[in-house]
């Protein structure tokens, strides 16, 4: 995992921004877990137990 990345991953909590390139999801972490607005997410993009998803970082930070 990028050095950026591990480093806001363990804070305590965290916003980040996923895209599928059409939407924006601001997704809350609380350490290396989803939280708010990951139901949101996992309902829009019909994911289901046992898939696996690939982060692809675009910056080290939303400004980017």
């Amino acid at each position: 995992m990028p050095e950026f990345a591990n480093l806001r991953l363990n804070e305590e909590s965290t916003t980040i921004t996923l895209t599928n390139g059409h939407k924006y999801y601001r997704v809350g972490m609380t350490g290396r877990c989803f939280d708010q607005n990951w139901n949101r997410f996992v309902i829009d993009h019909d994911l289901k137990n046992g898939q696996i998803l690939l982060f692809i970082p675009q910056s080290k930070t939303a400004k980017e």
